[in-house]
């Protein structure tokens, strides 16, 4: 981090906001100081960093910032700049404000439709909202949710039904493919999990936002800025893709990203807007994450 002493005053910064569940995500991007075909060298309020021609991210970094981190964030960066980006400042204040209300609003309709269903002595399922969930509790042995779904039985079945291939990664020692299915325990899995000391793992895709077809081009540069966005927080995967083993859901190719705690998971998921994703500990039994 730059000190006081030497903040600069990016004048042409420029930013996107946006709001992804309960999460603030602002993509900055940065001058551009040197252009070679050895690297490219773009200039922050941390000072000069370079990268190869070939994995340059476009001169952008992205910060997810969960809301009940904004008001630590917007003291953090205010250094950094001689005169601080009041704008962005502004805004993000403002979407904090928003989540809030939107949050408390949220679990007022929740109370109320669990009061109606308690006194009625109905059954909630997938469908419909459920009863207020502690975070990240258990719906059953193996599916994970932070708050009521309203992912429709079927969607959540196909989820369930789906086979999550892992390639042959000899980086890992990884020589022959392997599968993970929800609930089931994967030996090839616990023993890549023993090998590189991670605690967990990730298996997520940027393909197809909430689950509704898109381009073969959108996909690919979908993806690509997940793979960007791992690499730059020094994060080990694999390759792998998804697949129903008999529906014609077309395949996904995916990563399984290891030692990803299970709320950076779900903030990444929700940045690349995925109904779900897969997630396990130490145990090497994968779990249905909802995030819709």
């Amino acid at each position: 981090m730059a000190n006081s002493s030497s903040n600069l005053d990016l004048g042409d910064l420029q930013y996107m906001l946006s709001i992804c569940g309960e999460t603030v995500s602002v993509d900055f991007w940065w001058p551009v100081v040197s252009l070679s075909n050895e690297e490219v060298t773009v200039r922050t309020p941390s000072g000069n960093m370079r990268f190869p021609p070939t994995s340059w991210p476009g001169g952008c970094s992205m910060v997810m910032i969960p809301v009940e981190e904004v008001d630590e964030f917007i003291n953090s960066i205010k250094p950094l700049f001689r005169q601080a980006p009041s704008r962005l400042i502004s805004l993000l204040a403002d979407v904090k404000r928003r989540i809030e209300a939107s949050d408390n609003q949220h679990w007022d309709n929740i109370a109320r439709v669990s009061v109606h269903a308690a006194l009625s002595k109905s059954h909630p399922h997938f469908s419909s909202p459920l009863p207020f969930t502690p975070p990240m509790q258990p719906v059953s042995n193996f599916i994970l949710i932070d708050r009521p779904t309203a992912l429709p039985l079927p969607l959540v079945q196909a989820y369930l039904e789906t086979e999550y291939r892992v390639a042959v990664s000899p980086e890992f020692g990884v020589i022959m493919p392997f599968v993970l299915r929800v609930g089931q325990p994967s030996e090839p899995l616990q023993q890549l999990l023993n090998d590189t000391g991670a605690q967990g793992a990730a298996f997520v895709t940027a393909f197809n936002p909430y689950s509704e077809v898109s381009s073969a081009e959108e996909n690919s540069g979908r993806q690509d800025q997940l793979l960007t966005t791992l690499r730059q927080h020094e994060v080990k995967f694999l390759r792998g893709q998804g697949q129903h083993p008999s529906n014609n859901w077309p395949p996904e190719p995916s990563v399984l990203a290891l030692d990803l705690p299970l709320d950076a998971t779900k903030r990444l998921g929700m940045r690349f807007q995925q109904n779900a994703l897969l997630w396990c500990g130490t145990d090497a039994v994968p779990h249905l994450v909802l995030l819709m």
